[in-house]
C-alpha cells in the first residue's frame, strides 16, 4: 500500500541574477504554473538578504508536483525563470498537517513570512517538541499564522513557514521560545539548516 502523501507543498529557495527584474519573471511563472494540471495555489516571496527569493506552491499530489518540475525545466514559457537563477538554495516537498492551499492562503495576508528548513538530529524527539512550538507560537505577540512541514523525499528534514507582523515581532518571538523550559530540546535538535530567512510577501 503506497504511503505517498496525496496533497504536497514545493517550496524552491534560490539566488536570481538581477533582483530588481525578477519580480515580473517570477509573476508570469506563477501565472503559467496556475495553468498546470494539479496546481491549487502558490506564493511568491523576496528575502530580505539581496538577491533571494522563494516559490511556495500547493499540488494536489507529489505526481502532479513531479510533472511540473519537468514542465518547468523543459517548456520555454519557463526559460526567463530558469536561466534568472543562480543558485539553488532549496527545493523539496512537503507534507503539512493543514490543508497547503488554505496555509497560502493565510501567509498571503502576513507581511512578512519566515522560511525554516532544516535536519534534526533526532526524527522522534523533534516531533515531540515541534508540535508545542507551533502550539506555542499563537500566543506570541505579532504571529501571522503558519504550520510545520516534513519532506516528503528525506522524512528527516523538516521546515517551519510562520506569519510574522514585522521584524521586531519576529525576534521576540524567537527570544520567548529560548527561554521556555518545555521547548529546550527544539533549538539544540536542529542539525544542518538549509534556509533561515524572512520573506516579504510578493503575492
Amino acid at each position: 500500500m503506497s504511503t505517498q502523501p496525496t496533497s504536497v507543498l514545493e517550496i524552491a529557495v534560490f539566488t536570481v541574477r538581477a533582483p530588481d527584474a525578477f519580480p515580473a519573471i517570477q509573476h508570469r511563472t506563477h501565472e503559467a504554473l496556475a495553468t498546470l494540471r494539479g496546481h491549487r495555489a502558490s506564493l511568491r516571496l523576496r528575502g530580505m538578504s539581496d538577491g533571494l527569493f522563494a516559490d511556495v506552491v500547493a499540488w494536489d499530489s507529489l505526481e502532479a508536483a513531479q510533472q511540473a518540475s519537468n514542465t518547468v525545466r523543459e517548456a520555454p514559457r519557463f526559460s526567463a525563470l530558469m536561466s534568472s537563477i543562480m543558485e539553488l538554495k532549496l527545493y523539496a516537498h512537503y507534507q503539512l498537517g493543514v490543508d497547503p492551499a488554505a496555509l497560502l492562503a493565510e501567509l498571503r495576508r502576513a507581511p512578512l513570512v519566515e522560511v525554516a528548513a532544516y535536519a534534526v538530529r533526532d526524527v522522534a524527539v523533534h516531533l515531540e517538541v515541534h508540535g508545542r512550538v507551533h502550539d506555542a507560537l499563537p500566543t506570541l505577540a505579532g504571529h501571522r499564522g503558519g504550520a510545520a512541514a516534513r519532506q516528503v523525499e528525506d522524512p528527516s528534514q523538516f521546515a517551519d513557514l510562520i506569519g510574522w507582523q514585522d521584524v521586531e515581532a519576529h525576534k521576540r518571538a524567537v527570544a520567548a521560545l529560548q527561554a521556555r523550559a518545555d521547548l529546550a530540546a527544539f533549538f539544540p535538535g536542529i542539525g544542518e539548516l538549509k534556509v533561515f530567512e524572512l520573506f516579504s510577501v510578493l503575492g
